[in-house]
C-alpha cells in the first residue's frame, strides 16, 4: 500500500470500522481495506546507518471472545500473526476486555453488565484462565509481536492513538529511552566455543549468533534459524534479502529491515 504519513489506517470491515467515529477529532484516519491488522500506520523507529529510519506498525485488534475463536481455530497463529510480520516492522495484539479468573473455578470470566459471566467461545464446561494465559504468553515468547491489553473499546481506540504518538516521534527524542540494553540468551549457557579449540565451524557459528541476535526482528531464538543458513558471519552480511528469508520466520518486512540495518539498499549485495 501506498502510505500517507501521519495517518492511522483503520481497516474497513467489521471489528474495526465502527470505532472510526471515536478516532474523529483526535488524530488524522482513513478507513481503507487491508489484508493484514485492523490498524496500521508509518512512524520513526531505530535509524540505520544511513539515517533511514520510517517504519511501519500494524495493530490487531481481538476481544476477549475473538481471543478464544482464534486459538481454538488456530487462525491467529497460522495466518494473521505471520501475515502481519510480514507485512510491518513491529506487530501488536492487541487484547480487548475486562477479564479474571474465577478465584474457585480457575475458569475465565469476563465482566458484562450481566456482572462476571463466561465469555464468548468458552464452551458447556468453561474455559480455564490459564489456557488463555499461556497462549498468549506463548504468542510473546515464539514471535516478535507486542502484547497490549485493554477493558474497553474506549481504552482501544486511546491505546492505538497512545502507540500512533509514540512512534511520531524520532527514536532519539524520546525522553525515556535514555539507555539501551542488550538482552542475553534465553537461557544459562554453560559453555561457549572458543576460536582455538571449536570444530566443524562452532566458533563462527557462535560469532554468527552474536552478529544476528543484535539485528532487528532477530533476537537470540531466530539467530539459531540463521546459523541454518549461514556459515559465518561475513556470509550473512553479504546475503541479500532474498537469502534472508530462507531462515525459519524472516519474511519479507524483517528481511527488509535486516538489509537496512546492515547498510544495504533492497536486493543489492
Amino acid at each position: 500500500m501506498a502510505w500517507s504519513w501521519p495517518v492511522i489506517y483503520i481497516a474497513n470491515d467489521a471489528g474495526s470500522a465502527e470505532l472510526s467515529p471515536l478516532f474523529a477529532n483526535k488524530v488524522p484516519h482513513s478507513l481503507i481495506e487491508m489484508k493484514s491488522a485492523d490498524f496500521c500506520f508509518a512512524g520513526h523507529g531505530p535509524p540505520d546507518p544511513t539515517g533511514h529510519d520510517l517504519i511501519t506498525v500494524g495493530i490487531e485488534r481481538k476481544t476477549l471472545g475473538d481471543l478464544i475463536a482464534s486459538m481454538h481455530s488456530g487462525r491467529l497463529m497460522a495466518k494473521q500473526i505471520p501475515r502481519m510480520l510480514e507485512t510491518y516492522e513491529y506487530s501488536y495484539l492487541l487484547v480487548e476486555g475486562s477479564y479474571r479468573c474465577n478465584p474457585g473455578t480457575g475458569l475465565i470470566e469476563e465482566y458484562t453488565k450481566l456482572g462476571w459471566t463466561p465469555p464468548r467461545g468458552g464452551g458447556k464446561k468453561g474455559l480455564s484462565y490459564a489456557a488463555i494465559d499461556h497462549f498468549l504468553t506463548s504468542i510473546t515468547l515464539r514471535t516478535p509481536v507486542r502484547l497490549v491489553r485493554t477493558s474497553s473499546y474506549h481504552q482501544t481506540v486511546e491505546a492505538v492513538i497512545s502507540l500512533y504518538h509514540y512512534f511520531q516521534t524520532r527514536w532519539d527524542q524520546h525522553g525515556s529511552w535514555k539507555t539501551f540494553h542488550s538482552p542475553g540468551p534465553p537461557m544459562a549457557i554453560t559453555s561457549q566455543p572458543r576460536e582455538n579449540d571449536s570444530t566443524d565451524g562452532e566458533w563462527e557459528k557462535w560469532v554468527l549468533r552474536l552478529v544476528a541476535k543484535e539485528l532487528p526482528g532477530i533476537g537470540w531464538e531466530r539467530s539459531l534459524a540463521v546459523t541454518e543458513v549461514f556459515a559465518n558471519a561475513r556470509q550473512a552480511i553479504m546475503a541479500d534479502p532474498r537469502e534472508w528469508q530462507a531462515v525459519k520466520g524472516v519474511g519479507a518486512g524483517i528481511a527488509g529491515r535486516v538489509a537496512r540495518a546492515l547498510g544495504k539498499m533492497k536486493g543489492e549485495r
